[in-house]
C-alpha cells in the first residue's frame, strides 16, 4: 500500500505542513507512523479525507463544524452545502458587479485619453434624463453605492446667468426625482473634453474658454452638461476630467 509523507500531502494541496499538523492536534486527521522514524504517513484514504477537509475550509466551515462532518448525515451534509452554495452564489454576483465597475472605469480613462486628441466634435450625451442631486435621497446614495460616480454630473444653464446644477443621470423619470434636462429630437450639441483643477471650487468660469472659442466658430452656448470621468495626476497637479456637451445655437 502506497503511502504518502507530509511533504507529499502538502505539495499535492499547497497547504502548509504546519496547517496539517494543526489539524491533527485538532482531531481533523489521525496519519500513520513511520516505526522507524516516527514520521508522519498517510495513506490513500486519509488523502481523500484531508481533500475533503480542504474543501469544505475553502467554504469556510469552521474547525469546530469539521471536527463532526464525517458524522454527518447525507441530509445535513447537503444542507451546509445548500447554505455553503447559496454564499457562493452572492459573492459571485458581487463579484461580477466589482468587475463591471473595474470595466467602465477603465473605459472611461480611455475616454479621457481619446478625448483630449479631439475637439468639438458633433455628438449628443448618451443619455436621456438628468435628475437634480439630492443629498437625502436615498436614490442617490444608491448611485455611489453601486460604485459608478460617471453617473454624476455637472448642468450649467447660462440663461440670464450662469448657473451651476449637480445632476445624475437616470435611464427614466420619476415621481420623487426632479428633472433638470430631458434630451430633445432638436438639440444640437459639440463635445469637447473639460479638464479641471481638483483642489479648486468648480465655477462659472470653468467653460469660459470654451464658450469663446465656439463663438468664434459661429455658435451660441445655450447650456452644458458635462459627465465625470475620473481624478489623474498630470504634471504634479491633480484633474477632474469630464465629458461635457456644449448645447449650441
Amino acid at each position: 500500500m502506497e503511502l504518502f509523507s507530509i511533504n507529499d500531502i502538502a505539495k499535492i494541496y499547497s497547504i502548509p505542513k504546519s496547517t496539517l499538523r494543526y489539524w491533527e492536534e485538532k482531531g481533523l486527521i489521525q496519519p500513520e507512523r513511520n516505526a522507524e522514524n516516527d514520521y508522519r504517513m498517510y495513506d490513500l484514504k486519509e488523502l481523500i479525507h484531508i481533500g475533503d477537509i480542504v474543501f469544505y475550509r475553502s467554504l469556510g466551515f469552521s474547525i469546530k463544524q469539521l471536527q463532526n462532518y464525517r458524522e454527518m448525515s447525507g441530509r445535513q451534509l447537503n444542507d451546509l452545502l445548500t447554505n455553503a452554495e447559496i454564499e457562493v452564489e452572492e459573492e459571485l454576483t458581487k463579484l461580477k458587479l466589482i468587475q463591471q465597475v473595474i470595466k467602465d472605469r477603465k473605459e472611461k480613462l480611455s475616454e479621457i485619453s481619446l478625448l483630449s486628441e479631439t475637439e468639438y466634435i458633433i455628438a449628443a450625451p448618451d443619455f436621456e434624463y438628468l435628475v437634480a442631486y439630492a443629498y437625502q435621497d436615498p436614490l442617490n446614495y444608491a448611485a455611489f453605492q453601486e460604485n459608478n460616480p460617471s453617473n454624476f454630473t455637472l448642468y450649467l444653464t447660462l440663461e440670464p446667468h450662469i448657473q451651476i446644477q449637480e445632476g445624475l443621470i437616470v435611464s427614466e423619470k420619476t415621481k420623487n426625482q426632479t428633472l433638470i434636462w430631458e434630451k430633445q429630437p432638436t438639440m444640437q450639441f459639440r463635445q469637447i473634453l473639460l479638464k479641471i483643477p481638483a483642489d479648486i471650487p468648480i465655477s462659472p468660469t470653468i467653460i469660459e474658454k470654451q464658450q469663446k472659442e465656439l463663438e468664434i466658430l459661429g455658435y451660441q452656448t445655450k447650456a452644458v452638461i458635462a459627465r465625470y470621468l475620473g481624478t489623474t495626476k498630470d504634471d504634479e497637479e491633480r484633474f477632474e476630467y469630464y465629458k461635457a456637451w456644449f448645447e449650441i445655437e
